[in-house]
C-alpha cells in the first residue's frame, strides 16, 4: 500500500466495489484490499455471475422487478415462491449461522429510500449503455435519442423530484417504467436489452 488513504475497503465483490466507488465519488482516497489472488478476485459476485437472491411470493412479485418476461416464459415456467423464511434459512445454512439476523432482514425488506443514494449513478450507467448499444448498431439512432432525452429529463427532476415508487422495488425498475410510459414498451423497454438480470438488479 502506497501513501495515505481515507477509506479502506476489504474485498472486491459487488458490495465492496460499490462502497469503494461511492467513497471515491465523495472525494475520499480509497484503497481496496483483496485477499484472493488476481484470477480469483471479485468475491461471491464473480462466483454467482451477478445473480442475487430475492424474496418473492409468486410471479406477481417477480414481475415488479423483472419486467421483460414474455407471456410464453410465464406460461412455461414454474416460478414457485421464495419466502423470507427460506431466505433466512439459506443465509443461516451457508454462513453456518454466523450471519447477523438484523442485516439479513435488511437485505430483503423493501428499502426504497436507500435506493436514492444510487439514483444518479444508475442514470449515468443507463446513458452509457444506450450510447454503447447505438454505437454497436443494436439501437437505432432515433430510439437512442429518445431514450437519452428521457434519461436526461429524469435526471433534471432530481432524486427528490422523480417518483421512486416502492411498488417497483428499486431505481432501475422505476426508470424503466418511466421510459415505457413516455415511449411505449417497444422503445422504453429497450433499456434492458443486452444486459443480464444481475446487471439490472444488483
Amino acid at each position: 500500500m502506497h501513501g495515505n488513504c481515507d477509506v479502506v475497503v476489504v474485498g472486491s465483490g459487488n458490495a465492496a466495489s460499490c462502497a469503494a466507488l461511492s467513497a471515491r465519488e465523495s472525494g475520499a482516497k480509497v484503497v481496496i484490499v483483496e485477499a484472493a489472488p488476481y484470477e480469483a478476485r471479485g468475491g461471491n459476485t464473480a462466483y454467482a455471475g451477478g445473480n442475487m437472491r430475492v424474496v418473492f411470493r409468486g410471479i406477481e412479485d417477480l414481475l415488479k422487478i423483472i419486467s421483460d418476461l414474455t407471456d410464453e416464459e410465464i406460461r412455461n415456467t414454474e416460478f414457485g415462491t421464495y419466502t423470507a423464511e427460506d431466505f433466512f434459512d439459506d443465509m443461516g445454512r451457508i454462513t453456518q449461522y454466523r450471519c447477523d439476523p438484523d442485516l439479513v432482514e435488511y437485505l430483503y425488506v423493501e428499502q426504497i429510500e436507500n435506493q436514492k443514494e444510487i439514483f444518479y449513478g444508475v442514470l449515468r450507467y443507463n446513458m452509457a449503455h444506450v450510447v454503447m448499444m447505438c454505437e454497436q448498431g443494436v439501437f437505432s439512432r432515433e430510439d437512442s435519442e429518445k431514450l437519452l432525452t428521457g434519461l436526461k429529463e429524469i435526471e433534471s427532476l432530481g432524486v427528490e423530484g422523480f417518483p421512486l415508487d416502492p411498488e417497483y422495488q428499486g431505481v432501475h425498475p422505476c426508470i424503466e417504467a418511466d421510459l415505457v410510459r413516455r415511449y411505449g414498451y417497444e422503445v422504453g423497454g429497450k433499456i434492458l436489452t443486452g444486459r443480464s438480470r444481475g446487471d439490472v438488479h444488483n
